[in-house]
C-alpha cells in the first residue's frame, strides 16, 4: 500500500508538470517520458476501496489500454498535455474508488 500511496503522488506530480508544461516550455519528448511513466505506475498501483475491486479493476484496464493506444498515435503537443493530466486524475480516482459505481 505504501508503494500505491507512493505512486499515486508521481501521477500527481506528473499531473502537474503537465498543467505547467507550456509555461516551463517541457518538450514533447519530455512529456512523452512523464507519460509513458504514468502508464508504468498506473499499471503498478494497487485498488485501494476493495467493495468495488471487481468494476475498479475493468476501468482502470480500459483507461491502460485507451492511453496506450493513444501513445503509439500520432498526436499534437496539446492533445498529449490534456490526455495526460486526464489519464492521471482518471487513474487516481479508480484507485481510490471514488466513483458513483
Amino acid at each position: 500500500m505504501d508503494q500505491t500511496r507512493q505512486n499515486i503522488q508521481r501521477l500527481i506530480d506528473i499531473r502537474d508538470k503537465a498543467v505547467v508544461s507550456e509555461d516551463e516550455k517541457i518538450t514533447k519528448e519530455e512529456l512523452l517520458n512523464l507519460a509513458r511513466e504514468a502508464l508504468q505506475l498506473a499499471k503498478e498501483c494497487e485498488i485501494l476501496d476493495q467493495s468495488k475491486y471487481e468494476t475498479l479493476q475493468q476501468l482502470r484496464g480500459y483507461e491502460l489500454r485507451s492511453f496506450s493506444r493513444f501513445l503509439e498515435s500520432e498526436m499534437t503537443m496539446k492533445s498529449l498535455v490534456e490526455n495526460l493530466i486526464f489519464f492521471c486524475v482518471s487513474i487516481i480516482t479508480i484507485i481510490y474508488g471514488k466513483l458513483d459505481i
